[in-house]
């Protein structure tokens, strides 16, 4: 009583075998044997992340995208350098990250190779670990790694905007990534370069600066000793901020003090990553116009001319950094992560915008964030260097004379395998970003019949063989092209049968639309140039274990 007959193999198909199970060795044959884990040390496992990045940093990468020659949305990464201090702590154990029974290590956990980013972590087969080492892929518009100084990504990103500033075009840059990872330090560098390019460049026009600081729902002056700052729509959907000061930057050395006095009145506050983190956004803005003086850093008397506007996001946490925070930390963390949310939206569609939907809707009056940057928002439609038919690009201005705008928002992410979980978040947040526009990429890949919606498919099918299928094609209304591809012959012979046909009908229809499909694989891939591969996937997908 109590034996059982299992079966071993073949899933009780012909050839399976029966096993009986008995009291003797019931627990031998029931319970799979347990995985072997493999937990190798801190050296082993830090020579294993070192082999890995070799092997990819190894491996041919396609090239960044140049802002000049992308979509007027460009989003990139940023891994900054090892700090000293965290030289020291590569081999060490990561304490408190994992389960007590499994340990990790530290080690440098981002690769950055082209338009990708790469983060190591340790494989896992059944959460035990295997041994092995193992990346999680990222790919975005273009990716800089520690070795990038921050004048190549200011060169490859930015300076292209700044020219568009120049034509009189808004040029809006912004950096976003987890708390500590060096957002601030490029941003005030990012700050110095562009000022310089437009004092060098500038001609006679004459450099204003104004520095917003947004916290939540209210905005505040950095260069008047964070004055509050109210903002007010003008009627036409724009959002000005009144009594913004916009002060004038003579040379670099004054600029450079301006923004040393405006980033020490930031709202700071200790995090578990960064004792002295942003806790605001900054919207440091340069613009080229004459010598009067200035009424209004936003509105009216304000000068004319061209904008950059380069935005240093406050530092993201996740929910548990957040555990010993008390509840105005607490809201402050979550106006912070809401904003960044809707910016993440808005790009999105941006993106949209800027590829296959002109009129997709932005979302940036969820945030007050976003409603200070709709200038950017509003004119990021086509690439800025796209030429228009007089000859002009879109930079210079679209047909109705607004200036033309462009967006750069670069992730920043740190390099150690202790960060792993904010990296992680960081680059989802980014991908998540390209993801709007990845289901018009697969289309554009489709050929012709997988093109076909259901409306199509089913006039295809009334005039098969001279209409001889006519009384059965509404069957084929539920379907598309692209869906019809996968399916098999007994579920549209059921369709068929159902609508009134007969399997011999539904064997036809399939038949010859499986012969359609193949012809036009065979001319898609005639009309691919030569070594076309497939749209870059911003979704992370694991390589393979080292």
């Amino acid at each position: 009583m109590g034996d059982e007959v299992r079966r071993s193999d073949g899933g009780g198909k012909a050839g399976s075998e029966f096993t009986l199970i008995t009291s003797e060795n019931k627990g031998t044959l029931r319970d799979p044997p347990p995985h072997a884990s493999v937990e190798p040390d801190g050296p082993t496992l830090v020579a294993k992340a070192a082999a890995k990045r070799a092997e990819l940093l190894a491996e041919a990468a396609a090239p960044s995208v140049p802002a000049a020659q992308a979509t007027a949305v460009q989003v990139v990464c940023r891994a900054r350098p090892l700090l000293e201090s965290e030289r020291e702590r590569i081999g060490e154990r990561i304490e408190g990250a994992t389960a007590a029974s499994h340990a990790q290590y530290d080690y440098e956990a981002v690769v950055c190779r082209g338009r990708e980013v790469f983060c190591l972590h340790e494989e896992r087969s059944i959460g035990v670990p295997t041994g092995n080492v193992a990346a999680a892929q990222y790919e975005l518009h273009g990716a800089f790694g520690g070795e990038c100084s921050t004048g190549e990504i200011y060169a490859q990103c930015v300076e292209p905007l700044v020219h568009l500033a120049l034509r009189g075009g808004l040029a809006t840059v912004i950096a976003c990534g987890q708390t500590g990872s060096g957002k601030t330090y490029t941003m005030a560098a990012l700050q110095a370069l562009a000022a310089a390019q437009l004092l060098e460049q500038g001609g006679n026009a004459t450099l204003w600066v104004s520095f917003l600081e947004n916290r939540g729902d209210k905005c505040f002056d950095l260069l008047d000793d964070s004055a509050p700052v109210a903002l007010r729509d003008d009627g036409s959907g724009l959002v000005h901020a009144a009594g913004l000061s916009c002060v004038r930057a003579r040379t670099a050395a004054e600029f450079a003090r301006r923004l040393a006095e405006a980033n020490g009145r930031r709202r700071t506050a200790a995090t578990a990553s960064n004792e002295q983190s942003s806790r605001s956004h900054a919207i440091c803005t340069l613009r080229l116009g004459g010598p009067e003086g200035v009424v209004d850093g936003n509105g009216e008397g304000a000068p004319l001319g061209g904008r950059v506007q380069l935005v240093d996001l406050a530092g993201s946490e996740r929910r548990e950094d957040a555990v010993a925070h008390d509840a105005a930390r607490l809201a402050e963390m979550r106006e912070i992560n809401a904003s960044l949310g809707t910016l993440k939206e808005c790009i999105r569609a941006l993106l949209r915008r800027a590829t296959t939907e002109p009129s997709a809707h932005v979302p940036y009056r969820d945030a007050k964030l976003t409603m200070l940057l709709r200038g950017a928002f509003e004119g990021a439609r086509g690439a800025p260097e796209e030429a228009r038919d007089d000859g002009a690009t879109a930079a210079d201005g679209g047909s109705d004379g607004s200036a033309r705008s462009a967006v750069c928002l670069i992730a920043h992410v740190a390099p150690l395998r202790s960060q792993a979980k904010h990296t992680a978040n960081t680059l989802d947040y980014a991908a998540q970003m390209l993801l709007a526009t990845m289901a018009e990429r697969q289309r554009a890949q489709f050929d012709e019949v997988e093109k076909w919606s259901g409306k199509k498919l089913v006039a295809w099918v009334a005039q098969l063989d001279g209409g001889a299928y006519a009384h059965c094609a509404h069957a084929f209304a539920r379907s598309s092209g692209k869906a019809l591809t996968v399916e098999y012959l007994p579920d549209v012979a059921q369709w068929v049968l159902a609508a009134g046909g007969t399997e011999e009908d539904a064997a036809r229809i399939y038949n010859t639309f499986r012969e359609l499909h193949k012809k036009a694989k065979a001319a898609k891939r005639r009309q691919q140039p030569q070594g076309a591969g497939q749209p870059p996937s911003s979704r992370p997908t694991a390589s393979q274990p080292m």
